[in-house]
């Protein structure tokens, strides 16, 4: 059984080749998430991660050595939600017609995924590191691609499809990336409105 199950690919130093090792990352990481989701960004450090998930600074710096590396492996993980939603759709849509309702179902599960995951998203770093720049670059493109992928099948002409999901992509981020940063009201509206704006631009499946 692969202990890592889960975070699976998730930047580390090093990987963890003995089991003893992966359950201690295992514990970091969650606790990572839980000290960020329950006392906020700022606490979020690596002798807290070491005392919450019960290891040793120096048994967790072999693998994720500073603040920078907890808030690259915590916003894999809320990119591999996101991936995995529009892989899983992507499979769904050419596996069984799709239905009318696929956008709608997949734009109110992109942005529940978000929401729940706000905590994480507003993590950042004063001098973003190079791994975590391109990070992010690379899911941009991995999402883009699934995205233009899923227009194909739902009849986006080929010349059409990459620029509809760049624009798709890039509306959502910034939109959601406000909307999460405003008060309750205002958070409320702005995700309103980006629904309606993705369900009229993304085309509907032709049943």
């Amino acid at each position: 059984m692969n202990l890592m199950s889960g975070w699976q690919g998730v930047p580390l130093r090093r990987v963890p080749t003995q089991e003893g090792s992966s359950v201690k990352v295992i514990r970091a990481l969650n606790a990572a998430d839980q000290i960020v989701r329950q006392d906020g960004k700022n606490a979020l450090s690596l002798p807290h991660v070491a005392q919450r998930a019960g290891v040793s600074v120096g048994t967790l710096y072999q693998y994720l050595p500073d603040r920078a590396s907890l808030v690259a492996a915590l916003t894999w993980h809320h990119q591999q939600r996101l991936e995995k939603l529009l892989s899983q759709t992507v499979a769904d849509a050419q596996l069984h017609q799709p239905s009318v309702n696929l956008m709608g179902r997949l734009i109110d599960a992109a942005i529940r995924i978000c929401q729940d995951d706000a905590p994480i998203r507003a993590l950042r770093c004063p001098l973003e590191s190079a791994a975590l720049t391109t990070q992010r670059l690379e899911h941009r493109a991995r999402m883009v691609a699934k995205g233009e992928e899923l227009l194909k099948i739902l009849r986006t002409p080929p010349d059409q499809a990459e620029a509809v999901a760049t624009v798709a992509f890039t509306a959502a981020e910034t939109v959601i990336q406000e909307a999460l940063a405003a008060p309750a009201v205002k958070r409320v509206r702005l995700l309103k409105e980006l629904d309606t704006l993705l369900r009229r631009y993304l085309p509907s499946p032709v049943v």
